[in-house]
């Protein structure tokens, strides 16, 4: 069960890392990168939510 779990989280971040790239224009992101050390910003920031 653990395994799975994982799994499923590993494939959230890595959906999130490729919106994050797309919005910023950039290489997806490491999944402990914030948004913003990312070179996002506020605005980018809404455009993701």
């Amino acid at each position: 069960m653990l395994h799975t779990h994982n799994a499923e989280a590993l494939s959230v971040e890595c959906t999130i890392a490729h919106i994050w790239s797309k919005v910023l224009g950039s290489q997806p992101a490491n999944p402990e990168t914030s948004l913003f050390d990312a070179g996002g910003n506020s605005l980018a920031a809404k455009l993701i939510i």
